[in-house]
């Protein structure tokens, strides 16, 4: 009995997520296996007022909230040069609806909640030309879980930023640059950058890790075997 009780414990600290990995940030969206994906044409039309507090949702109906530290923000359309600051490049293409940190003076940096998912990502570019880093900052509650920082090629395009996790616990990122504009461009502002659609991996529940699969299976055999030495033991 004590060794059954034993193995029911470690079965339940596995199954509870006693082996959870932490999430992990990624710059690369082929690392995130997005099936869904908040378009942010739904807050208005090019140049409308957005935040500093707003409410979006993903194709597949998930509520998506979010607020820019400095106050409010503006939809604004790439469209090559025209009418607004963006070009068409890496991760920002013509007919894109982004969200810009800017209302006359930067109002980064952004914060988007969702209630857990698996992974979520965007393309991020700031508002001046050269080289810049930024950063994301993955919470699980109010917990800040991991952090990621990416540096920009030389020209500057849009890099990506997110983060993912094996149990659904990521509920909120943080975006943020830490530099920008290349040692050309002192006037950069960190608070004035824009964002491009954000891309969700919300598979519901998740499947247990390799390594938590394998454990338990290991647990329910130990039973079995326990099961099959106390008939042996009443044969006897």
């Amino acid at each position: 009995m004590k060794l059954i009780a034993k193995l029911l414990g470690l079965t339940s600290l596995i199954v509870a997520g006693g082996l959870h990995a932490a999430p992990v940030g990624i710059a690369d969206p082929s690392q995130l296996n997005a099936n869904d994906s908040v378009a942010w044409s739904q807050l208005g039309n090019d140049g409308d007022n957005v935040g500093p507090a707003f409410s979006a949702t993903s194709a597949l109906g998930k509520t998506v909230t979010g607020s820019l530290a400095g106050g409010a923000g503006c939809l604004t359309i790439v469209t090559n040069g025209v009418n607004c600051s963006w070009t068409a490049g890496t991760g920002f293409n013509v007919g894109d609806a982004v969200i810009w940190a800017n209302n006359g003076v930067g109002t980064g940096a952004l914060t988007l909640n969702f209630s857990g998912v698996l992974g979520a990502g965007l393309y991020l570019q700031p508002d001046t030309f050269g080289d810049f880093t930024a950063e994301v900052q993955i919470f699980t509650g109010s917990v800040l879980a991991a952090t990621q920082i990416v540096n920009s090629n030389a020209a500057g395009d849009a890099v990506f930023l997110g983060g993912k996790d094996s149990l659904a616990g990521i509920t909120s990122m943080q975006f943020s640059l830490l530099s920008c504009g290349g040692s050309a461009n002192s006037g950069c502002d960190v608070n004035d950058f824009a964002v491009n659609t954000l891309l969700l991996e919300d598979a519901g529940a998740a499947v247990p890790e390799p390594a938590t699969g394998a454990l338990v299976g290991l647990s329910l055999a130990g039973l079995y075997a326990a099961g099959r030495r106390r008939r042996a033991a009443a044969v006897l």
